[in-house]
């Protein structure tokens, strides 16, 4: 996974799979200064296998869950080929009104959601993955890519 800077719309207040500032757990906190142009942040996440795909946004955000999550040793995430889901989170503070991005650079990857939540407290989601339609994806590109929202805008 790489963030990267990328001219777009301004998005309300988002959060991989599960990406969240808010939720309680070890996730670093990733601090985009504008010093390169992408950053890869896969050792910066912290992953939960969910094996049957039965859990939601509701049950992976509740703070009970935090001590289910480990961090990622890998720079470049792999997964690996598996029937399982996985919930990632980090927190990313962007100290520039650069509009960011996040990538997943992989094709052939059956189902990415990125969940956010909105001023109302609300959950959204982005869609995204090769079962997607290219017109229902949050940015038209043969890879995973999801707008972050800049909170300094």
């Amino acid at each position: 996974m790489r963030i990267h800077s990328m001219p777009m719309p301004k998005y309300c207040f988002l959060l991989l799979l599960l990406l969240s500032a808010p939720f309680a757990g070890r996730a670093e906190n990733i601090i985009w200064n504008r010093e390169i142009n992408g950053l890869d942040i896969g050792d910066r996440l912290e992953i939960l296998k969910d094996p049957q795909g039965k859990l939601d946004i509701k049950q992976v955000s509740d703070s009970t869950m935090a001590g289910r999550f480990s961090r990622s040793q890998q720079k470049v995430l792999h997964l690996g080929e598996t029937e399982s889901a996985y919930w990632i989170k980090f927190s990313l503070q962007n100290n520039t009104t650069d509009n960011l991005v996040l990538v997943l650079s992989q094709a052939i990857i059956p189902e990415a959601d990125l969940y956010y939540k909105t001023d109302s407290g609300n959950w959204q989601c982005y869609k995204a993955g090769y079962r997607i339609s290219m017109n229902n994806k949050p940015v038209w590109h043969h890879y995973q890519v999801f707008p972050l929202a800049n909170e300094s805008k």
